[in-house]
């Protein structure tokens, strides 16, 4: 379901992003690249009110699946990495050198002299 649902949200996101492209800004847009000058459906009144309902269309059910889709993966119930338990291994000491036992042991004749 999460999977189909990101789907569905990558290809609207697409889809919202061409739509924007296309419209009349203040430089023109892209929508005059495809020269669509005698098109109704894409001409001044009516292709710019077809872009802008297609556009609010596009960006609600973006909202909608930007949602869902937090509101499914919130529930999951899977452990944050951060409040994970992490098992630490033992730490096992480094075997002594020869000089570092000499160190260590304790001299028994200068302890007991004084």
């Amino acid at each position: 379901m999460l999977t189909v649902l990101i789907v569905f949200h990558i290809i609207i996101a697409i889809l919202l992003t061409l739509i924007i492209l296309l419209q009349e800004g203040e430089s023109g847009g892209l929508g005059g690249m495809f020269g669509g000058g005698g098109d109704s459906m894409f001409s001044a009144t009516g292709g710019q009110s077809f872009l802008t309902k297609t556009t609010t269309i596009l960006a609600i059910i973006f909202v909608i699946t930007s949602l869902s889709i937090a509101k499914i993966t919130s529930a999951k119930k899977s452990k944050s990495l951060l409040k994970e338990d992490v098992k630490q291994e033992q730490v096992q000491p480094a075997p002594q050198t020869g000089a570092e036992k000499q160190a260590e042991t304790p001299q028994g004749d200068e302890q007991g002299q004084q």
